[in-house]
């Protein structure tokens, strides 16, 4: 996609083959892009339609995985546009909102929101993502239907999928832990323990290198369903020994396991997965930056297995963290990969 907004506008809308009949759209793009041109430009060229998206750190088309550069993808749909636009202090109101229906909602992964900002989401029918710019954490924005913003969250009904599946990244390498002290987005202590001591006991690894590169290796896993939400560890506090969760929320008492990533995991997940789906149907895949070959280190893309027995109708996104709903329960999760299908 071209660097400079008016052309990649250009482009975008040049390869849409309906855009006569289009009522509203799917925007997202890198954030190597310029967010406001880019939409301004878009939204000229269409008739001001709604744009809802944001930003991400790379596409999933049936012609490849693209990433780290100007990636940029814009979808029309002809029905009409229903979206709403939710301030922090209004996440309340979603579940009115979308009463019966299917959702799905997008906000900013550096808005700085705490773990327990999304509680009133715990049991709406949800699924989208955490948006992100790129792979160094610097940007990040929400096209809101009308405008570009970063302090709320968007959210559009669409038809409900016909199959969708929640694939993960990372296994359990722990015995259940208990939650026994928590502040926040602070785990404080597992087991009565200190939390840091706890994970250094059982990967063997001292205290200094968990407060460095590991880290990102890890996470905290929560029961769900017959799985494990895994829930990325952001930092370690050398001086009282806490873990800041980067999603998720882990109250006393709550039960867990210590994850670690796992790539081989990841595709037989994937892989025995996609036998519920059919090809060349329109398919939507939300999946974790952190699951790119560049940042896992995996030596294929495990996105090409879902592109390539999918086909032609499917795009997807590389995210942040993802917002995903199982057994009437939605969670914000890391290391996953969301697949809707119709």
């Amino acid at each position: 996609m071209a660097p400079d907004s008016r052309q990649a506008a250009a482009q975008l809308v040049r390869r849409q083959p309906n855009v006569q009949g289009a009522r509203w759209g799917l925007l997202f793009a890198s954030g190597f892009h310029e967010a406001q041109g880019l939409f301004s430009d878009v939204q000229r060229r269409l008739g001001s339609l709604p744009l809802i998206g944001g930003s991400c750190c790379g596409i999933i088309t049936p012609s490849g995985v693209e990433y780290g550069g100007f990636e940029a993808m814009l979808l029309l749909f002809d029905s009409e546009p229903q979206f709403n636009v939710f301030k922090q202090s209004e996440l309340g109101q979603v579940a009115d909102w979308q009463g019966e229906d299917f959702a799905l909602c997008f906000f900013d992964h550096l808005a700085g929101w705490p773990a327990t900002a999304l509680e009133p989401l715990r049991h709406c029918t949800l699924m989208g993502a955490s948006l992100l710019g790129d792979f160094n954490r610097q940007s990040s924005f929400l096209f809101c239907g009308d405008r570009v913003a970063n302090d709320c969250l968007v959210a559009v009904k669409i038809p409900q999928p016909t199959q969708s599946a929640v694939s993960h990244g990372s296994v359990p390498i722990s015995e259940p832990l208990t939650v026994t002290q928590a502040d926040g987005q602070w785990v404080q202590r597992l087991d009565d323990k200190p939390a840091l001591e706890v994970i250094s006991q059982i990967t063997g690894l001292d205290e200094a290198e968990l407060r460095g590169a590991f880290l990102r290796h890890l996470s905290l896993g929560q029961p769900w369903q017959e799985h494990f939400s895994s829930h990325l560890i952001a930092e370690a506090n050398a001086e009282d020994k806490s873990l800041r969760m980067a999603t998720g929320y882990f109250p006393p008492g709550q039960q867990a396991v210590l994850m670690s990533r796992s790539a081989d995991s990841t595709f037989v997940d994937v892989e025995q997965q996609l036998g519920g789906f059919i090809p060349n149907k329109p398919s939507f895949y939300i999946n974790c930056a952190g699951r790119t070959g560049a940042f896992s280190g995996a030596l294929q893309e495990e996105a090409d297995l879902v592109r390539q027995y999918l086909g032609k109708d499917v795009v997807g996104i590389f995210s942040g963290a993802e917002l995903a709903s199982q057994g009437g329960e939605s969670r914000l999760i890391n290391w996953s990969g969301v697949l809707l299908q119709w």
